[in-house]
């Protein structure tokens, strides 16, 4: 999780409630089709869909961050929205106005499967 990137992953503990989470896919080749999920300026569940375009290594702050930039448009507000690729697994998260999504998928993956806590919110 990370505040300055926009991006919070939740842990829940609810007695008698079972919650399904959407899976983590492994990074989607440029040209794979992708689908955001989101809510821009309280507009809900509005699915966009379109294309990983490329990948990029963007400046955010003092350092540049590895991004997958996407076709499939998405507004103000949607930060933080799935990206998924075809089999409805996250390849992505959405962040800023434009279509890039901030590439954190492996690094979250790596930090799970080592059962680390991402943050602590």
């Amino acid at each position: 999780a990370s505040v300055k990137d926009d991006l919070a992953i939740c842990q829940l503990d609810a007695d008698g409630v079972t919650f399904t989470p959407i899976p983590l896919g492994s990074p989607a080749t440029v040209g794979s089709p992708v689908a955001v999920i989101s809510h821009p300026e309280k507009q809900f569940y509005m699915l966009t869909t379109g294309t990983v375009s490329r990948y990029a290594r963007v400046s955010m702050g003092k350092r540049p961050v590895p991004c997958m930039q996407i076709t499939a448009d998405y507004g103000i507000g949607s930060s933080g929205a799935p990206v998924l690729n075809a089999g409805g697994n996250v390849v992505g998260a959405a962040t800023g106005a434009g279509s890039r999504i901030l590439g954190v998928v492996k690094e979250i993956r790596e930090k799970l499967e080592k059962g680390e806590t991402i943050a602590k919110v």
